[in-house]
């Protein structure tokens, strides 16, 4: 099975939507969305200080009582006793910090879908998404893809490997997901399978 990729984290960082190759420029009229514009939050400076930090370096190792300076978003600095004067302190006393999850297959696009089975094989995960999919709007897909967003950033995951297939593998489907992913400053990957699911 062939499956392709579209890598964006790099262009998130410097603050653009997504990239999208040319493979996927094939979509329709009817199915496109215009995100509405969304900015990350104002990044602030800050030092937590006094946490359990599990650094997942091999060289500094889990750090008891230790502190971590970020800046706008970035990892500055780890260490046991971490200098920032003037900057806000956060204390971490009975707190764990560690780095964001990853999670590696996430089918996003499902999220509206939640519920919405039933108690009959023919009312079944598979049968419903089916039956629902073709009908999915880029508006559709965009929410379905920022609900998940949310709840993966509540339950510290950072980064995402967004799985897609069918009539979700549009070009205008992928960009609508990129654009609900980056809204939120999540990492990740959106696959799509050479074959179609729906």
């Amino acid at each position: 099975m062939k499956f392709a990729g579209v890598a964006f984290w790099a262009e998130w960082r410097r603050g653009t939507a997504g990239v999208i190759p040319v493979a996927f420029a094939q979509g329709t009229s009817d199915t496109r969305f215009e995100r509405p514009a969304i900015t990350l939050p104002q990044r602030r400076e800050f030092v937590v200080t006094n946490a359990y930090v599990i650094t997942m370096d091999p060289q500094l190792g889990d750090i008891p009582n230790g502190s971590v300076h970020v800046r706008n978003g970035a990892i500055v600095a780890v260490g046991a006793s971490v200098e920032a004067p003037g900057v806000q302190v956060i204390d971490g006393h009975s707190r764990i910090v560690l780095p964001g999850l990853i999670d590696t297959h996430w089918h996003m696009w499902h999220t509206l879908f939640r519920g919405m089975s039933g108690d009959k094989r023919e009312d079944g995960f598979f049968p419903t998404v089916t039956r629902f999919s073709g009908a999915m709007t880029a508006k559709d897909m965009y929410a379905s893809t920022r609900l998940a967003a949310v709840e993966g950033l509540n339950a510290g995951i950072t980064s995402i490997h967004s799985w897609c297939c069918g009539r979700t593998a549009l070009s205008n489907m992928l960009s609508t997901r990129l654009s609900s992913m980056s809204a939120f400053g999540l990492a990740g990957i959106v696959s799509c399978p050479a074959h179609v699911c729906f």
